[in-house]
């Protein structure tokens, strides 16, 4: 996208008109998914875009969509590919994704509880678990505040990702692993909690019911940030 029209978007007041307008509880169906089919498109492009769209206030209708979504099973493990991409959520995921990639979002998303938002896309078709891991290990990784690694490593939330060690969904299992070894390499808090939490003997068993070299590859690289 040409760089002097994002200009324009962001200069123009474009981003905020468009969030407000997002917020109108009349907007049909089909125009919503045209706006923010349009903005998940700005935003992807450019990150003062995402920035601007945040401090706009989109994050927290974002996540109301989304749980929206979650909470009338419109959209679950069992949804269809095929119908999920005729869902806001197909272009609201993305955005909330690479608010991620922003370490000026971060604040904003510390705000608007978004580890608990991404913990909650766990329980969505594949390949959302891993995009939502992966999310978090990016913010992990790039952000200095310690709150991040805090609420990852509550009790309730720590079981919510060894819960993606003992999916039947075998593609969602092995989409995790490595998003799951940045978290322990970026984390010593995260990875003691891990410890603590009865990761170990999970992810053994893993190990020892695998038959995939990459996969065994990669969780003995799990094992091995937790230990050592």
């Amino acid at each position: 996208m040409d760089e002097s029209l994002v200009q324009n978007f962001v200069e123009e007041d474009f981003i905020n008109i468009l969030v407000n307008i997002l917020g109108d509880k009349k907007l049909k169906p089909v125009h919503l998914h045209y706006l923010l089919s349009s903005l998940s498109h700005i935003c992807s492009f450019n990150t003062q875009c995402r920035i601007t769209a945040a401090k706009c206030g989109v994050i927290p209708y974002l996540k109301e969509q989304v749980q929206e979504a979650l909470g009338n099973k419109k959209i679950n493990e069992q949804t269809p590919r095929e119908e999920r991409t005729k869902q806001p959520i197909e272009h609201i995921l993305p955005m909330m994704f690479e608010f991620t990639r922003t370490p000026a979002v971060y604040p904003i998303l510390l705000q608007n509880n978004c580890v608990s938002f991404y913990l909650s896309l766990f329980q969505m078709g594949f390949p959302y678990p891993a995009q939502a891991v992966d999310a978090l290990a990016n913010w992990l990784e790039w952000s200095s505040d310690k709150k991040v690694a805090d609420e990852l490593s509550k009790s309730s939330n720590i079981q919510k990702i060894i819960a993606l060690f003992q999916t039947p969904n075998p593609e969602t299992f092995a989409s995790v692993i490595d998003p799951i070894r940045k978290i322990v390499q970026s984390s010593k808090k995260v990875a003691n909690s891990l410890i603590k939490e009865e990761f170990v003997p999970v992810l053994t068993n893993c190990l020892a019911n695998e038959k995939a070299a990459l996969v065994r590859v990669n969780l003995v690289k799990i094992l091995s940030g937790l230990l050592f």
